[in-house]
């Protein structure tokens, strides 16, 4: 009795923290569908499975109430886990998790979200054998094969993952499931096959805006950026101010035509902030733009507008740094590329070409005011961090297979590149954060 009596207040304190909230069961509704009713929100599947305990527990069947505590203690550990994971607390998410599986070992709906929370925490591994231990009990349980396919989306292998997908999306409907299926297509370079099933989805769901700026972020992703273009069209022709249309456009059209792209992009990137001004990524683009098309006035506004709604941004001062030094204003120069230097003191990755270019321009600039000895020094520093950046290049060169069309090919901009790469969760992810967090980030 004493354990009954402990579930019971942990689960009023669960249902109290659930239940009152309309917003939570909206947030909770798409992630639990497959585990309660239809007629149910999350909210009331927990209700009934905490009346049920209590009617057992008033008619003295302790062993059903038992099972049934136990049911709604899992259940809204799960659903505070998913409030967890939708705040970005993915630590905690799996912590409420491995509780819920250590009440009911066998419950396949906790484990999946088990899954889900170690592959967002990039703990793939563990959450690839979760799920095929659970596909291997349940053949056509649709959510933990298409979770599945999602991880060898992931890992590069595109045979096993359309495999999943495909599975999953005969055995249940599931746009998230259809959309993936689509970008696995893409990453095995079956472009005809991608093209035919973004146009079932098409036909499925319906001409809109939003679905054609998914399949043009997918094209894009992936680097079909020929093929992303029109889709972004598509999007701007059925609304106009689509948010981020005109941004991820602009972006394709660097991809495509490199650097014949610029004027074209910097059309759509003014068009975004004129829309959306406090879109500071599309203000950096746009600054980096008129950067290399030598209009440096408009580029320093960009670049401005860009550093006050986010100030602690390295990389804008980098480009300012390139814009004063262009205009000769050396020590202003001097000071954003110090200011750069300060933000981004541990660079990695990628990131090192960035701070190499830094460096070395801060070096140029000390040296045009006369300060040697610091000019020499930063100097060094670019040097070192360039050495690092070839380690880097060296060790990771096979990550990611190379198609032909990428063989030697210069992109537009490895500025522009780099920033799509490490914005924000909408904008600029990249296949695998996406592929992550899935749709709703």
């Amino acid at each position: 009795m004493p354990s009954l009596c402990k579930r019971s207040i942990f689960l009023s304190n669960l249902k109290n923290r659930l239940l009152p909230n309309a917003a939570v069961a909206a947030a909770l509704a798409g992630f639990f569908l497959p585990v309660i009713r239809a007629d149910q929100t999350p909210a009331q599947a927990l209700q009934s499975r905490f009346e049920a305990a209590k009617s057992s527990l008033a008619a003295g069947d302790l062993v059903s109430a038992e099972n049934h505590y136990i049911d709604a203690i899992t259940l809204g550990l799960r659903q505070v886990a998913q409030l967890s994971i939708s705040a970005g607390q993915t630590d905690r998410a799996a912590a409420d998790l491995e509780h819920a599986l250590s009440l009911k070992p066998d419950d396949s709906e906790t484990q999946i979200a088990l899954a889900d929370a170690w592959f967002r925490k990039g703990e793939v591994s563990k959450a690839k054998k979760i799920l095929q231990a659970v596909v291997a009990k349940q053949p056509n349980h649709a959510r933990a094969r298409g979770l599945l396919g999602r991880i060898y989306v992931f890992e590069g292998d595109s045979d096993a993952a359309i495999e999943e997908l495909r599975e999953s999306a005969d055995l249940e409907e599931d746009f998230e499931t259809d959309y993936f299926l689509g970008i696995a297509y893409l990453k095995s370079r079956k472009l005809d096959e991608a093209s035919a099933w973004f146009q079932q989805l098409q036909t499925k769901m319906g001409e809109s805006a939003a679905l054609h700026v998914l399949f043009g972020r997918a094209y894009l992703i992936t680097k079909f950026s020929q093929q992303a273009i029109p889709e972004f069209g598509k999007a701007l022709q059925l609304d106009p101010k689509y948010p981020r249309a005109h941004g991820f456009l602009g972006y394709a059209y660097l991809e495509y035509y490199q650097e014949e792209g610029y004027p074209r992009a910097r059309d759509e990137f003014e068009k975004e902030v004129k829309l959306y001004p406090n879109e500071y990524r599309v203000q950096e683009l746009l600054g980096i733009a008129n950067v290399n098309l030598r209009d440096f006035p408009a580029a320093e506004a960009a670049l401005l507008r860009a550093v006050r709604l986010n100030p602690k941004e390295a990389s804008l001062y980098l480009y300012l740094g390139e814009t004063y030094a262009a205009t000769n204003r050396f020590k202003a120069a001097v000071e954003v590329l110090e200011k750069y230097v300060k933000l981004a003191r541990n660079p990695e990755g990628d990131k090192l070409r960035e701070a190499s270019r830094a460096y070395y321009l801060l070096g140029q600039n000390l040296r045009r005011l006369g300060r040697e000895q610091e000019a020499r020094t930063a100097l060094v520093r670019s040097q070192q961090i360039r050495e690092a950046k070839f380690k880097y290049d060296v060790k990771h060169i096979f990550d990611e297979r190379k198609t032909p069309q990428d063989q030697g090919e210069s992109r537009v901009s490895d500025r522009v590149a780099d920033l799509l790469g490490t914005g924000s969760a909408e904008e600029q992810q990249g296949t695998q954060k996406m592929i992550q967090q899935g749709l709703s980030t």
